[in-house]
Order: C-alpha cells, then structure tokens, then sequence
C-alpha cells in the first residue's frame, strides 16, 4: 500500500524520529547528486498480520565543507517549501520534513511504485503512441499546474518522471533545483540566470547564462525541457547531447527548423 495525501502538512519536531513515524528504511530507490531515495515501510496492525504503508524518503546529502549549516539548511528547507506547497495530480506529494537517527535531514513523500520513466522506456516493448501521448497530456497538465503556482522546476527529464503501479499516472519529482519566480503579490514573474539541468533537456538561453546579466525566462526552459521528454517518450533517445552549436545532432535540427 502506498502512502496516501495527508492534510496538514508540516516539518515534523526533532522528538519524533524518522524511523518511528515512517518505519524502517530498505532498498534504493534512486540516486543523484544531492541526495539518495530510499524506500521505506511503516508497519500497519499488529505483529506479521498488517500491511506495510510506504513511503519514498529522500535522504540528503551531507553538508560541505565550504558550507555553511545555515546555507545548507537553508537549500533542504527551500526544495521542501516548494514542493509541499503544490497540490495537483500530477505532482508528486511531499509529505514531511525530518530527521533520522543520524541527524541527516530527510524528506518523506509519496511512493511511485511504477518507478520512473527512463527505466521504463529502457525495458520492452516499447511504448504505443497512445501512451506517450497520455503520459506527456499528464506532464504538461502537472507543468502548467506549477507553472500556475508561481514555479519553475529547471530540470525536467526523464528520470524526474514517476509511475503508478500499472503506469497509467504520471508525477513530476524531485525540486531541488526549482525556483520560484512569482510570489501571490507580484503581478509578472521575474527571469533567472545561471546553468541548471541535464544536459540534453537543456534549452539554448540556459548555455548562454554566463553572467547574472544574462537572464531567461524559466517557464520556456521547461516547456523545452517537455519537448525533449515527449522526444525522449516517442524514440526511446535524447534528440541530441546537448543544444550547443558543436553538437551535429543540434545542428540538424537547426537546419531543418528553417
């Protein structure tokens, strides 16, 4: 059984640890840079005769050394006020904030049991086109839903994608680079700078921010992002390995966009 929405949600208190109140933590779900998913089962009932609710826990990473504990901290509270904010289908749902037995910050959200898509689309048979059409309708849904909440994600890929079990939803995980770009008082949003993202999901203005001056707008950078996904869906490859102009895959597609 997985973990179902919770209303209320709020960083749980240093008195209640992360292995009493979601269970013991077992296999990987996923690793990246910054953290590692693992998954973890809250034992329901009594001794052997109830079901496991589970969880997916984000495990973050340790602090560096050239790292203050308050930029640190403040880098794990951020990802998680944005992502316990949004509330949509196609998102998925973060749960709490806490800490382990080894005081390492953690954040609990929903499990996905269908795994991610890049895992999919790398095992057969491959995907009808009536699935890549309604797994990508689910992430322009979820997009368009952050979007209308005043955020950017800034690294969409497939590997950011998540299942249900017999693969009919789609979420879209994991805010660790996200940024807000419009608060409920501000009329427009405001643009970013700087390089964030995969590689070959990265749009063209991302490459060319060098300097703080050199501002794009975040929700474009997505909506391409989405592109290469559905690209990704329908021929089971990244279009190319980065949208530069040394890349000839790139500069095909330039070519033919004339």
């Amino acid at each position: 059984e997985t973990a179902s929405p919770r209303k209320g949600i709020s960083r749980s208190g240093s008195e209640i640890g992360l292995a009493e109140k979601y269970g013991r933590l077992s296999e990987t779900l996923g690793r990246g840079a910054h953290a590692v998913v693992r998954l973890a089962h809250k034992r329901l009932g009594g001794h052997g005769d109830g079901a496991d609710l589970l969880f997916a826990v984000k495990e973050f990473r340790k602090r560096r050394k050239q790292e203050s504990s308050k930029e640190y901290v403040k880098k794990v509270i951020a990802e998680f006020c944005v992502s316990s904010s949004l509330r949509h289908l196609n998102v998925v749902e973060t749960l709490d904030l806490i800490q382990d037995g080894r005081k390492r910050w953690c954040q609990v959200m929903e499990y996905m049991p269908g795994g991610d898509v890049y895992t999919r689309l790398s095992a057969d048979p491959p995907l009808e086109l009536y699935e890549v059409t309604c797994w990508f309708k689910q992430l322009m849904a979820g997009l368009t839903y952050i979007h209308g909440m005043g955020v950017a994600h800034r690294d969409l890929k497939a590997e950011n994608l998540l299942l249900s079990r017999h693969h009919r939803i789609l979420k879209i995980t994991d805010f660790g680079v996200s940024e807000v770009i419009q608060n409920p008082f501000e009329r427009t949003s405001h643009k970013v700078h700087g390089r964030c993202g995969s590689q070959p999901y990265m749009a063209p203005e991302i490459w060319q921010s060098v300097h703080r001056s050199d501002v794009y707008d975040a929700t474009k950078v997505d909506i391409w992002a989405a592109a290469v996904v559905f690209y990704t869906l329908r021929f089971r490859s990244v279009p190319w390995r980065a949208a530069l102009p040394d890349d000839e895959w790139y500069q095909k597609y330039l070519h033919f966009r004339q």
